[in-house]
């Protein structure tokens, strides 16, 4: 699947899907490129058929738990 019909499934227009995906995480301006908002992130793991997505920020989220916890245990 290309990234145009990607973005033409999630009603997304094609250059902010190009920006999106991007490997480079600046442009050549050096300016961030976009995330892909949360409400387009089920739709896009059914379009791809993964949840690379979702495990991405389910561990992210895990790390930041633990950094937490371990802030918490030093604090003690």
């Amino acid at each position: 699947m290309t990234q145009r019909t990607l973005a033409e499934k999630l009603d997304v227009k094609g250059s902010h899907m190009s920006n999106m995906l991007n490997r480079e995480p600046v442009d050549r301006h050096g300016k961030p490129r976009q995330d892909l908002p949360a409400r387009y992130i089920a739709e896009f793991e059914r379009e791809v058929g993964n949840r690379a997505v979702s495990q991405f920020l389910a561990r992210m989220a895990m790390l930041t738990l633990m950094e937490e916890v371990i802030t918490a245990q030093r604090g003690m």
